[in-house]
């Protein structure tokens, strides 16, 4: 493999969730791989996360932005809606914290995971998002004044990098494919943490994977705890959570894992018969990679992932459920019969380094 002619990269992603933070891993291990020193910026929980995968990358603090969701789809979606006015000071206050860095970090890259006031004039920065897109939930007036707002801010950039394939509707449909592209964007194919690793199904469990901010995250816990207890059906829980105090005590018929290590986690999803996860784009893509049959439930009132969820059930990738509707053991019992279709190769997860390798100079 061709030495890189950079030197530095700075590779920063969003806090919302881990799964911005995850879906870097294969472009973290590429680029150490291509002999580029590798600067990651997150808070402590994404840099505890990161070192458990890259031991030898340097760190640097950079604050989140802290998202709160309400305790239903109408307050949830109002509770985003007010905290969007403060999205612009964030983006004002990181983008203040690169300027002032930059000198320390020396980057010749930056890789931006929809972090949008990370980027420099003078250095070669890419913002890595898969929302083209933003579905408003307010109708297509919306969709588009915001889509206009929004590539406003990929302008800044000297490239956005959408994971996904080119071809519609690859996985995020809408949402990567809208009807107009920003100039500076490039399809990378699909990222997953997971990709070449060999997959064993050799379990009879449910998994359910939590993920995502509270309250939702511990409401949807406490539901499927409740139902799985109910029906006398055992079910594997990982709830997605930093601290301990956080978890639910184990219960009969419940195996609780509050934040698994990578390895315990691979093995969990891999042996799992079905997986219950939230609709988020990249556990989804975590899922394809692995190829796992697996129920997807949107975080109420979160647009993107309420739309992922039935994009993709309607074209048979994956089941879908609705919190504080469904039943689950029930969609379980279901999902035996249910053959999902995934129209994606290990080449589309491997895109990605073609495009790295023309960002770090390599030939």
């Amino acid at each position: 493999m061709a030495k890189s002619k950079l030197k530095r990269a700075l590779v920063a992603p969003l806090d919302w969730g881990m799964g911005h933070t995850a879906r870097c891993v294969p472009i973290i291990r590429y680029l150490i791989e291509s002999h580029v020193h590798v600067v990651f910026a997150g808070n402590k929980n994404q840099q505890a996360y990161i070192s458990s995968r890259f031991p030898q990358l340097e760190l640097v603090d950079l604050d989140g932005y802290d998202i709160v969701y309400g305790t239903s789809k109408l307050g949830n979606k109002l509770t985003i809606a007010a905290q969007l006015t403060q999205l612009g000071k964030k983006i004002k206050t990181e983008h203040e914290w690169l300027k002032k860095n930059v000198t320390t970090i020396q980057p010749d890259l930056i890789i931006s995971d929809n972090r949008y006031g990370l980027y420099a004039s003078d250095i070669n920065s890419v913002i890595l998002t898969h929302q083209l897109q933003i579905m408003t939930g307010v109708g297509a007036l919306g969709d588009m004044v915001v889509q206009k707002y929004h590539y406003s801010l990929l302008n800044k950039f000297s490239e956005v990098w959408v994971p996904d394939v080119a071809t519609a509707p690859g996985l995020a449909g809408k949402l990567a494919h809208p009807g107009s592209l920003p100039s500076n964007m490039k399809y990378i194919g699909l990222l997953s943490r997971y990709a070449d690793q060999p997959v064993t199904n050799e379990g009879n469990f449910t998994l359910a994977l939590l993920s995502g901010p509270e309250p939702q995250r511990s409401i949807f816990e406490q539901e499927l705890r409740e139902q799985f207890k109910a029906g006398g059906k055992h079910i594997t829980i990982v709830g997605g959570t930093w601290s301990k105090d956080a978890a639910l005590p184990e219960e009969g018929g419940i195996t609780y894992y509050s934040q698994p290590d990578e390895t315990t986690l691979f093995d969990l999803i891999a042996k799992a018969k079905v997986v219950i996860s939230r609709s988020g784009y990249s556990t989804l893509m975590d899922l394809v990679a692995m190829g796992k049959k697996a129920i997807v439930v949107p975080t109420p009132g979160q647009t993107e992932q309420e739309y992922l969820a039935k994009s993709l059930a309607e074209n048979g990738t994956f089941m879908a459920g609705e919190q504080g509707k469904s039943n689950f053991p029930s969609l379980v019992e279901r999902s035996q019969n249910f053959v999902p279709k995934f129209p994606f190769s290990n080449a589309d997860f491997m895109g990605f380094k073609s495009v790295v390798d023309e960002a770090i100079g390599g030939v």
